[in-house]
C-alpha cells in the first residue's frame, strides 16, 4: 500500500481523487493499494497534480526503487 498516497487523500474518496487525476476509480485504487504502478509519464502527471515527487510511485515500503511498468 502506498500509505503516502492514502494520507495525501485525507478525507476525499478514491473516486474524488481519481476524478482529479483523470482516471477511473478502480485504477486509482490499484495504484493506492500498490497493485499497479503508473507508467512514468502518468506518474509525472499525477505528481504535478498532487504536488509530490513523481519517484514516490516507484518506491517500495522499505524505500527501495521498483522497476517501472
Amino acid at each position: 500500500m502506498r500509505v503516502w498516497l492514502r494520507e495525501l487523500r485525507e478525507d476525499k474518496t478514491q473516486l474524488a481523487m481519481a476524478q482529479t487525476l483523470g482516471i477511473v476509480q478502480g485504477y486509482y485504487s490499484a495504484i493506492e493499494n500498490g497493485n499497479k504502478t503508473p507508467h512514468i509519464n502518468k506518474a509525472k502527471k499525477f505528481a504535478r497534480i498532487l504536488g509530490v515527487d513523481w519517484t514516490l510511485f516507484y518506491e517500495d515500503k522499505d524505500g527501495s526503487k521498483e522497476q517501472a511498468s
